[in-house]
């Protein structure tokens, strides 16, 4: 998952830019075939968390070809909104939930998923929100300033943050996530903000299955 989160701050910078120049397609392409190879191997050894992991890896990846591909295509300012919807429905149909943050924890978009879960509308609602408005924290207070403070973390220390974080659906049912964090940055290697990708473990840990992370942090210590 952390490969996913590294590919969607470089889509973001190709539509921010609306140049592609820098890209290597060779170097993407050879990416995505190893994004590809990583799902069938977890299909072959059924490694569920693999598979779906480096399928969203791919995903990423391949929106950045995309939008590379389309920008170096032509640069007509009437083809900007197509890239915009382009780049939204992507998002938008990604597997877990992937959200991004401003500097003051307030949520700037998220994907289907995500806004499904956190009791909303639409994903386009979550705009303008904190951690505290979304309906599936509404009793949970606390859960809401835990979020928020790892978010504040992975900005504060300006790198990828991976953690394990509970959650509680509107129904009641407590899940337990895997969460990466990342903080977006500007040329000037200034703090914009942060995306995250979620995936629910629930499943794993129920099997008694040791989540990716804390199986490397057990090999470290």
């Amino acid at each position: 998952f952390v490969n996913a989160i590294l590919f969607i701050p470089q889509a973001l910078k190709i539509y921010q830019q609306k140049r592609a120049d820098s890209i290597s397609f060779t170097m993407f392409f050879g990416f995505l075939v190893i994004q590809l190879s990583a799902v069938l191997y977890g299909v072959v050894h059924h490694d569920m968390l693999l598979m779906y992991g480096y399928i969203l890896s791919a995903v990423c990846c391949g929106s950045v070809i995309l939008l590379a591909a389309s920008y170096r295509k032509s640069r007509v300012p009437n083809k900007d909104s197509s890239h915009i919807h382009l780049l939204e429905d992507i998002i938008a149909k990604m597997p877990g939930n992937v959200y991004w943050v401003d500097t003051n924890n307030v949520y700037q978009g998220c994907n289907d998923n995500m806004a499904k879960l956190a009791g909303l509308k639409s994903r386009h609602d979550i705009v303008g929100k904190r951690n505290s408005d979304l309906p599936w924290n509404f009793e949970k207070p606390e859960l809401a300033k835990q979020l928020d403070k790892a978010n504040h973390q992975a900005m504060t220390l300006g790198k990828i943050l991976t953690i394990e974080e509970p959650g509680t659906a509107l129904d009641g049912t407590t899940s337990m996530y895997l969460s990466n964090k990342v903080p977006l940055k500007d040329e000037q290697g200034l703090i914009l903000g942060m995306v995250g990708i979620s995936t629910d473990i629930t499943n794993q840990k129920k099997i008694g299955r040791r989540s990716p992370y804390r199986q490397r942090k057990s090999r470290s210590s």
